[in-house]
C-alpha cells in the first residue's frame, strides 16, 4: 500500500499507509481535530533543503529569467535552475494569489 503524507494547519504532519482507494478520505488531526489535506508536495517535490519548503517546477521560470522574475515577485525566491522556491502552505497560497490563481478550498 502506498504511503501518504497529511498536514494540519497547526502544522502538525503526518504518514498515512492505505489503499489508494482511500487515498482522499479525511485525516483528522490528533492535536487539534481539524481535518489534515493531503501534502503532495512532500510526495512527489524535491525538497530545497529548508524544513517545510520545496522547489515547484510548474512556479519555475527559465534561469535567463531569474532576475525579471523577481522584479515582478519580489517576496519569492528562485533556485539557479529557475524552480521557485515554495517555503510554506501559506506561501504556497501567496504565490497563487500572487500570479492570480484562485482558491477554491
Amino acid at each position: 500500500m502506498p504511503t501518504y503524507m497529511f498536514e494540519c494547519d497547526c502544522g502538525f504532519e503526518k504518514e498515512a499507509v492505505r489503499p489508494m482507494s482511500q487515498s482522499e478520505d479525511d485525516q483528522p488531526c490528533p492535536h487539534c481535530g481539524k481535518l489534515m489535506r493531503r501534502d503532495y508536495r512532500a510526495e512527489l517535490g524535491e525538497t530545497s533543503g529548508e524544513k517545510g519548503s520545496y522547489l515547484s517546477e510548474a512556479l519555475g521560470v527559465h534561469p535567463s529569467q531569474i532576475a525579471e522574475a523577481k522584479t515582478r515577485f519580489p517576496h519569492h525566491d528562485f533556485a539557479p535552475d529557475g524552480r521557485m522556491v515554495i517555503k510554506s502552505t501559506a506561501h504556497r497560497k501567496r504565490v497563487l494569489r500572487d500570479i492570480g490563481y484562485a482558491d477554491y478550498g
